[in-house]
């Protein structure tokens, strides 16, 4: 006999003492209070069941989702494709993989050099370019995401000096990428000018310096890439490059093929 049953027949035993009844209807009511503990036994079994059905069916449920979104991020990183549209460079079309200088390189195709953002006549614009850019393509991992970066190097009129276009592949948003960009609100710095603009629709930050060689970096922010476009000579005196040509080659940039 159960401890429930026993309990409630110990009540009964003392109710029995105190109320003068038959026998019949003792026995009786002791049947019926057993079959009563007998039914919320097992309705208190059937409920522990179906919660513990419910709780494992709610844990699978989960799971699946959450197996779902990683799923779906794996498959959204690992294309290549970061933007969506133009971004994936595929072997042996857009690149092809050499050995130079005893390290395996990858090296665009003319299709891949049309799938950058990078103009190739901005010659025709910027006179002070000389001729079509050298285009560099990296290829990194991060987990099992293949990340593509590209760099471009113009040559300029003035002998030694480059300009340089190199792209950075990020994930935050573009309003926190601009404010690390941005000087610090209490404490701004002396030697640099900072203040943002407008390349080809996209938030862009110009730093100049005001002392020394006047080095002028010019960043523009997209969804995806960092843009950081500058100037480099072989001496100090030729790293110095009129703005106006940094602001005009960003602007020149082809946003739509990230």
């Amino acid at each position: 006999m159960s401890k429930e049953v026993s309990y409630y027949d110990q009540l009964l035993q003392n109710l029995d003492d105190q109320v003068e009844w038959s026998p019949q209807r003792s026995q009786m009511v002791r049947i019926r209070l057993q079959k009563s503990i007998q039914k919320t036994n097992m309705i208190s079994k059937l409920q522990r069941v179906y919660i513990l059905s419910i709780s494992s069916v709610l844990a699978a449920l989960f799971l699946f989702v959450m197996a779902g979104q990683i799923s779906g991020q794996l498959n959204l990183a690992g294309t290549g494709d970061h933007s969506g549209r133009n971004s994936k460079f595929i072997e042996g079309v857009h690149y092809q993989m050499e050995t130079i200088n005893g390290q395996k390189t990858a090296v665009l195709t003319n299709e891949g050099i049309e799938n950058t953002v990078y103009p190739t006549d901005a010659n025709e614009t910027i006179k002070t370019i000389a001729g079509e850019p050298e285009i560099h393509l990296s290829i990194s991992k991060q987990g099992r995401e293949k990340v593509f970066e590209t760099q471009a190097i113009y040559t300029t009129a003035t002998l030694g000096e480059h300009i340089y276009i190199d792209s950075q592949r990020h994930n935050e948003p573009v309003d926190k990428r601009i404010e690390m960009l941005m000087p610090h609100t209490k404490y701004p710095s002396s030697s640099q000018s900072t203040y943002e603009m407008k390349i080809s629709g996209h938030r862009a930050v110009m730093q100049e310096e005001k002392t020394g060689i006047g080095k002028t970096d010019l960043y523009v922010v997209t969804e995806n890439y960092i843009y950081h476009i500058y100037s480099a000579g072989m001496s100090k005196k030729d790293s110095r490059i009129d703005p106006q040509e940094l602001i005009t080659l960003a602007n020149l940039l082809q946003f739509e093929k990230e």
